[in-house]
C-alpha cells in the first residue's frame, strides 16, 4: 500500500501551514524551507557565521522578492496575484508610485541582496565585457579613422600630381609630355 496511502506527506497540520504561507507569502512560501534551515543554522551554529549570515541574506531576499516580482508581473497583466499578503502590500505601492520602473527596484534590491550575501557583485564581469567591448571600438573607430585619413592624403597627392602636368600645361600654354627614358640602341 505505501507509507502515504492518501499522498500527503504532512497531515492536516501541513495543509494548515501551507494554506497560511500561501496566503500570506504568495509564491515566496517556496523560500519557507530556507528560511527554516538559516534559522536553525543559526541557533545552532552549524556553519560558519559568514555562512550562516550569507544563508540569512538569501532567504529573506527570496522571501519578500518572490511574492513581490510575483505581483509586480500578474499586476502588468491585471490577473490576480500570486504574492500573496505580502507581495499585495509591497508590490501594491510600489505598482501604484512607479509602476513598470519597480521591476527596476527589485532588480536592484536582488542585486543588493546578492552583494550583501555572497560579497560579490553580479553585474561585474558583464559591465567588465562591456567596458572592454567599448573600449576595443574605440581602438577599432580611431585606427579606422587614421586609416583613412592616411587614404585620403594618398588620394590628394595623388590627385594633385594628376593636376599638376595640367596646370604647367595650362600655364605655358604647351603641352608637356612625360620624360621617356630612352632604351640603349645594341651594338653590332
Amino acid at each position: 500500500m505505501g507509507f502515504f496511502p492518501k499522498g500527503n506527506l504532512m497531515g492536516a497540520v501541513g495543509d494548515a501551514v501551507n494554506a497560511m504561507l500561501l496566503t500570506g507569502f504568495g509564491i515566496g512560501a517556496a523560500a519557507a524551507p530556507l528560511v527554516i534551515l538559516a534559522i536553525a543554522a543559526s541557533v545552532g551554529e552549524w556553519w560558519a557565521p559568514d555562512r550562516r549570515r550569507s544563508l540569512r541574506i538569501a532567504s529573506a531576499a527570496l522571501l519578500v522578492l518572490l511574492p513581490v516580482s510575483a505581483f509586480l508581473a500578474e499586476e502588468a497583466r491585471a490577473g490576480d496575484t500570486p504574492g500573496g499578503f505580502l507581495g499585495a502590500f509591497l508590490g501594491g505601492p510600489l505598482w501604484e508610485w512607479v509602476g513598470a520602473g519597480g521591476w527596476v527596484l527589485v532588480g536592484a534590491a536582488a542585486v543588493g541582496a546578492w552583494v550583501a550575501a555572497f560579497g560579490f557583485n553580479p553585474l561585474a564581469a558583464p559591465v567588465r565585457v562591456a567596458a572592454r567591448v567599448l573600449r576595443g571600438a574605440g581602438r577599432g573607430v580611431r585606427t579606422t579613422g587614421v586609416a583613412l585619413g592616411r587614404w585620403g592624403g594618398r588620394l590628394r597627392g595623388v590627385r594633385a600630381a594628376r593636376r599638376t602636368p595640367r596646370l604647367t600645361r595650362a600655364a605655358t600654354g604647351r603641352r608637356t609630355e612625360p620624360a621617356v627614358a630612352a632604351s640603349p640602341t645594341p651594338s653590332e
